[in-house]
This record gives C-alpha cells, sequence and structure tokens, in this order.
C-alpha cells in the first residue's frame, strides 16, 4: 500500500517552512556580519571618535580596502558630496566635501568608489591600448582609432576627430592626454551611441529598398497567375419532370423554342463579396432547354 506523501515535504532541504526559516537566519547572519564590519571600520579610522569618517580617515579606510589604486582628493571630495547631499522628489540639498560619512552611507561610499576603479582600470587599458607611440597623449590618428573602439559600429570619421578635439582638448595641443580621456569619452559614448543608431536605421531602409526592388523586378519577369475559379454551390436541383402528353394548341400560336447561349462565359448577373473571396452567380450551360444558375466562388 503506497504512502501518501506530506505536500510540503521537499526533496532537499526539508519542509517550506523550514527553507524560509533558514533563509531568515541566513539573511539576519549576513546582517550582522555587515555591521560588525562597518563597527571595526570606524573603530581603526574614525581617529576623533566623531562618529563620522572626514577626508583623511576616509582616504585610510580606502587605502586598507584597496592597496593597488589610491584615491585622489578629487575622487575623496566627490564621494563625500555624494554621501552627504539630500536629494527627494521635491527637495535638493547639495552635500559638503567637508563633513564625513556616517555609518549608514559607507558601504555606498565603498560601493561607489569599487565603481570608480573598474572604470579607471578601463581607461588605463584603452589609453595604453591606443597610445602607440607611448608619449601619454593620443594624435588624431590613435584618437579615430580610440572612438571606434569605444563605441563599435559608430563609423567615426575625421569630423568626429575635429569635434571631440573642439570640445575636449583642454589644453589646445590638438592631442587628447590621460587627464582629458574620461570626459572626452562622456561626450562621445552619447554621440557615438547616437550616431550607431542612426546608420543602423538607414541601414534597414536601405535594406528594405532593396527587396522591393528585387520583387519588382520578379514580378515583371514573371506576371502574376490568373485567380483560381471554386465551384462551392451543390449540383442544380434537377428540374420538375412534365408529363408527355400532347396538348392541343390555339391556331396561331407559336410554339416556343430554347434559343442556345453564344459560346462563352456570360456575364454574371449578381454576386456578394465575403472575406477575400466573391461568390457570383452565372447561368450554366449545362443544359440548353432550361435557364439553369450556379454559385461560383473566385479567390483574389
Amino acid at each position: 500500500m503506497a504512502m501518501k506523501t506530506n505536500k510540503l515535504q521537499v526533496t532537499r532541504g526539508g519542509t517550506r517552512k523550514e527553507i524560509a526559516a533558514k533563509n531568515r537566519k541566513r539573511y539576519v547572519d549576513q546582517l550582522a556580519r555587515e555591521e560588525a564590519e562597518v563597527e571595526s571600520w570606524f573603530r581603526d579610522f574614525d581617529w576623533n571618535r566623531s562618529n563620522k569618517l572626514e577626508k583623511d580617515e576616509l582616504m585610510a579606510l580606502l587605502k586598507h580596502l584597496n592597496p593597488r589604486h589610491e584615491p585622489t582628493p578629487e575622487a575623496i571630495d566627490y564621494l563625500i558630496t555624494k554621501a552627504t547631499e539630500i536629494s527627494t522628489y521635491s527637495m535638493h540639498v547639495k552635500g559638503d566635501a567637508n563633513s564625513g560619512v556616517d555609518r549608514g552611507n559607507i558601504r555606498m561610499v565603498l560601493k561607489q568608489y569599487r565603481a570608480h576603479i573598474r572604470e579607471q582600470e578601463y581607461i588605463d587599458a584603452i589609453f595604453r591600448k591606443h597610445d602607440r607611440d607611448n608619449r601619454g597623449k593620443l594624435n588624431r590618428k590613435e584618437l579615430l582609432s580610440l572612438l571606434n573602439d569605444a563605441v563599435p559600429g559608430s563609423n567615426a570619421d575625421d569630423e568626429d576627430v575635429d569635434f571631440i578635439l573642439a570640445k575636449c582638448d583642454l589644453n589646445k595641443d590638438r592631442m587628447i592626454d590621460r587627464d582629458e580621456l574620461l570626459p572626452m569619452l562622456v561626450v562621445w559614448r552619447a554621440i557615438g551611441v547616437q550616431k550607431k543608431t542612426d546608420l543602423q536605421k538607414q541601414r534597414e531602409v536601405v535594406q528594405r529598398s532593396a527587396a522591393a526592388s528585387v520583387l519588382s523586378n520578379m514580378l515583371k519577369k514573371s506576371p502574376m497567375p490568373s485567380p483560381r475559379v471554386e465551384s462551392t454551390a451543390a449540383s442544380p436541383a434537377p428540374s420538375p419532370r412534365v408529363p408527355d402528353v400532347d396538348t392541343p394548341r390555339s391556331v396561331g400560336t407559336p410554339q416556343a423554342v430554347d434559343t442556345p447561349r453564344s459560346v462563352g462565359t456570360p456575364p454574371p448577373r449578381q454576386g456578394f463579396e465575403m472575406g477575400h473571396k466573391l461568390y457570383v452567380t452565372v447561368p450554366s450551360r449545362a443544359s440548353s432547354s432550361k435557364h439553369e444558375e450556379t454559385s461560383v466562388c473566385v479567390i483574389l
């Protein structure tokens, strides 16, 4: 006899209640570890015990967590300003770089700084890749190569190089150095992505036009076939049998004679349209003695 299984039983990990309890405990343990880590940071780097990490203290913490990347004073000012600003739907209060970062915002600051490190690593890599003569500056040819590499498919040209130099070459030496690269990439990404989108739309228009031209040529070479005709009506009902009885006719009354129709399909007498099919009623040539009719369907 087969035993009934508990609907709450899970193959691995226990019942649903047990799994939910384990997930809650895991979440609580993670929060406890994060709070303990933050407390250790403030215990080691909040030197004046103000419950805030000021510029020197924050710089020391970032060096400790990222030994290979030393933060610049500009980066520290930016991080503290973003951490202390207040932005709501109806109000915006600018942050103060001379203030400090409290416990509630320290993890957000670390996340922003790690993103900044990744951005700097990308900038260093792409600059070294295109600075072929190792002069620390990008000439026109190297800059053109970098633009196409930063936004693939943008098809950067000399006009784009002239625009970038006019907007981002701050020292006016007709080159882009390392300090000018980050703002230049911000400007070019906005322009290059839009240019790439426009080029894709132009290619789609050209492809549709070429497809329409090919189809038109094919239709000219091979004309459209004539429409098919299908009969949708049942066989006409037989005419009532007339008894073979000689009926005396009055003198002078001519006998009615059926005149045969001309060769060819007579024009339709009436019709109606349903969807993509046209149903028409035409005289039938099946019999020369009776005016029979049939319904045919022309598929358009």
